[in-house]
């Protein structure tokens, strides 16, 4: 059995015992003790990668020891996007995977597009983002540009710069 295979394996039970644990027990401190295993489970799998599979390492330890962690804290205190309701493959992709599952209902002032929003301004919107994407791309790849230069298309700032304070009036 590969490694991926028992990882895999791993995080389903996982989900199936924050599962169980859910149904089980009230919201609370001891729902987060009872799921501490867990925890330390998703922080301990990534190191199991070998060093060459740095992609995979990196995105493994962002779902794992990143959002299921928080997921589960989150469901041992009784918030979060783990419900009770939902059936066991939804609840472990809502688990395992960086989505939030829609409950259907929509707050005051979300970011989400309003109904009248047309689809066709919807693709434009995706077709300039893309382009404007693809320019910032090929201009950090095809020219030799400065570090300041490169590091302000990058959106980071320099190494040794300072951040700037706002002046006190």
């Amino acid at each position: 059995m590969s490694i991926a295979a028992a990882i895999s394996g791993l995080c389903l039970a996982a989900a199936c015992w924050t599962r169980c644990i859910q149904s089980s027990f009230p919201a609370g401190w001891t729902r987060v003790l009872l799921t501490a295993p867990v925890v330390a489970l998703f922080q301990y799998l990534p190191v199991h990668f070998q060093a060459e599979d740095v992609l995979l390492v990196v995105l493994l330890s962002a779902c794992l020891s990143w959002w299921a962690t928080f997921k589960v804290i989150a469901m041992g205190l009784g918030r979060g996007p783990l419900r009770t309701s939902m059936t066991m493959p939804q609840y472990a992709v809502a688990l395992l995977l960086p989505v939030t599952v829609d409950t259907g209902k929509r707050r005051c002032g979300s970011s989400l597009p309003s109904d009248g929003m047309q689809s066709s301004s919807l693709l434009l919107s995706f077709i300039a983002k893309g382009g404007l994407l693809s320019a910032i791309v090929y201009v950090l790849t095809s020219f030799s540009l400065s570090d300041m230069t490169r590091h302000l298309l990058y959106g980071v700032p320099p190494l040794g710069s300072a951040p700037s304070r706002p002046s006190a009036m």
